[in-house]
């Protein structure tokens, strides 16, 4: 973990990861795990987190920032492209040309709409679009890990949300500070609890559970 820690916070020429206070470092065995109720799928919505993948992630295999069993997985793949696409088809879904494993920071999110159509947006730049059907959701959502693709990430998670709305529909400028909860957040985790095995679901509906991640301290 400490060689890892150096990569996180070692100077990158990058933004710092926002939000003062503390992020989740994972080590490739740690994940965090959410029981979401099916009926928080909405129609519409958006998924969107800051990570740092440490420079030296294996790429061996697929680095998972999100899961959530029957609607999405967010992940970078083992052939270095980040992705959106079903949990359980590989090939199928949204890609960049680009890979995130580099020690630097990123902004992810992917947008749906009624009709099955996803858009993937990697710090501010819509790079494609794809529908395939999210189905009925299945728990538990996992963040920094995927057991049913057997991978895990490596590297620092801070801010995760999930919102009712379509929140980017063209290229924007990736704010790099703390998300808010407003009246379209289904969920909004901060990760700045510091200790423990709760991280607080800042909108009140759904607490996850650590495991094996490590709480770090950062912005200070």
């Amino acid at each position: 973990m400490t060689a890892l820690l150096l990569v996180l916070y070692g100077c990158t020429g990058q933004p710092s990861v926002p939000a003062a206070g503390y992020a989740l470092a994972f080590s490739g065995d740690g994940c965090v795990e959410v029981d979401m109720a099916p009926s928080a799928l909405s129609e519409e919505g958006t998924i969107e987190l800051t990570l740092r993948a440490a420079a030296d992630a294996s790429d061996l295999v697929d680095q998972p920032f999100l899961v959530w069993p029957g609607v999405v997985a967010l992940v970078e793949t083992e052939d270095g492209r980040v992705a959106a696409g079903p949990d359980s088809t590989p090939g199928s879904g949204v890609y960049s040309t680009e890979s995130f494993l580099d020690g630097s920071v990123h902004h992810l999110a992917a947008t749906w709409d009624a009709d099955g159509r996803w858009e993937l947006y990697t710090d501010g730049e819509r790079v494609g679009f794809g529908n395939f059907d999210a189905g009925t959701p299945g728990t538990p959502l996992q963040i920094g890990c995927w057991s049913g693709g057997n991978a895990a990430f490596e590297g620092l998670l801070d801010e995760v949300r999930i919102s009712t709305s379509i929140r980017y529909d063209d290229d924007f400028e990736p704010s790099f500070a703390a998300f808010e909860v407003d009246g379209e957040t289904t969920s909004l985790w901060h990760f700045d609890e510091g200790e423990g095995e709760v991280a607080v679901d800042a909108a009140g509906g759904y607490d996850g559970t650590v495991i094996g991640a490590e709480w770090v301290a950062f912005g200070e």
